[in-house]
C-alpha cells in the first residue's frame, strides 16, 4: 500500500474522478505502458463499476487474504523465504515459527492442519501459524467483467519486495494473488472477471535508483519480480498472474493527459 500522504493527495482525488465519469477510467488505463511481453490495455470495455475501494472512502480499502496453498509453501519453507533474519525467541509465536525454521514435523504438522481445516473464503485468524497477513491494494476496482488491481507510489524509495517473514514476495503479486482468489469465492455465474494490474508512480519515484530497473524486469517477466514470489505455485499458474499487468503511468502523465490536479 502506498503512503498515507500519496492516499490523499493522488489516489482520492482520482477516485473521485473517475466516481464522476466512469471513462476515465478507460482513459487512465490507456495511459499504462511497458506491461508484460508490452501487453496493454488499448480500449477495451471495462464494462460498469460497481464498487471502488480505497483506504479513505467509506468501503475502505480491500483487505485479501492469502491462499492455502501460499500458507502451506511458507510453513514447509520457511527457513527459506527468511534467509538471514532472525526471530525473536522469547514469545511463543516466535517461539513456534523458529520450530519451523528448524524443521521441527510435529510444528510442521500442527501448522498445516490448521491451515488446511480453516474455512479458506474467510479471512484467516492473527495465528502463530499464519505466515504471511492480507494485503490491501491502493486501489481495488469492481466492474462487471474486471477487477482492476493498483499499487501506488509517490515518496516512497521503491517498490514493495518483501513481507516480514518473506525477503521474495512483491507486493503487487500479493494484491493479483488475493484478486483471483477474491473473484473465486465471489463468482456468481457467467463469464468470470479478468483481473487487471498497475502501477501509479511519480517522476521523482522513477528518478530513484533501482525504480526503473525493477519496472522493466516487471515488463520482461524476471523471475525476481513474479517467480520468486510465486514458488507455491505451477508454470502455468504464474504465467496467468504475470498476464495481468498492463504497465505503470506516472500521477505527472495522469495531470498533463486527463488534467486532474493533486495537491502535493
Amino acid at each position: 500500500m502506498g503512503s498515507n500522504d500519496s492516499l490523499t493527495t493522488k489516489v482520492t482525488p482520482l477516485v473521485n474522478g473517475i466516481k464522476e465519469d466512469s471513462n476515465r477510467l478507460t482513459y487512465l488505463l490507456n495511459m499504462m505502458r511497458e506491461g508484460y511481453a508490452n501487453n496493454r490495455w488499448k480500449n477495451k470495455d471495462i464494462g460498469t463499476i460497481q464498487a471502488i475501494f480505497h483506504e479513505e472512502s467509506e468501503l475502505k480499502a480491500k483487505s485479501l487474504p492469502p491462499t492455502t496453498e501460499r500458507l502451506i509453501w511458507l510453513v514447509e519453507n520457511l527457513k527459506q523465504a527468511i534467509g538471514n533474519k532472525e526471530l525473536d525467541p522469547e514469545s511463543k509465536t516466535t517461539k513456534l515459527r523458529n520450530e519451523l525454521i528448524s524443521g521441527e514435523k510435529r510444528t510442521i504438522l500442527e501448522a498445516k492442519n490448521n491451515i488446511l481445516t480453516y474455512d479458506e473464503s474467510k479471512n484467516f485468524p492473527h495465528k502463530w501459524w499464519v505466515l504471511e497477513s492480507n494485503s490491501k491494494p491502493d486501489l481495488f476496482i469492481l466492474t462487471d467483467k474486471y477487477i482492476f488491481v493498483g499499487d501506488t507510489k509517490q515518496t516512497e524509495e521503491s517498490l514493495t519486495k518483501s513481507t516480514n517473514l518473506d525477503e521474495n514476495r512483491v507486493q503487487l503479486v500479493r494484491e493479483i494473488e488475493g484478486a483471483m482468489k477474491y473473484e473465486k469465492y465471489n463468482y456468481i455465474g457467467g463469464n468470470q472477471r479478468q483481473v487487471i494490474s498497475f502501477y501509479i508512480v511519480s517522476e521523482n519515484f522513477l528518478g530513484r535508483k533501482g525504480n526503473q530497473e525493477d519496472l522493466t524486469k516487471t515488463m520482461n517477466g524476471d523471475a525476481v519480480m513474479w517467480d520468486n514470489s510465486l514458488k507455491h505455485l505451477s508454470h502455468q499458474s504464474i504465467e496467468e498472474i504475470k498476464e495481468t499487468y498492463i504497465g505503470y503511468t506516472t500521477w505527472e502523465d495522469i495531470t498533463e493527459t486527463l488534467g486532474f490536479i493533486f495537491s502535493n
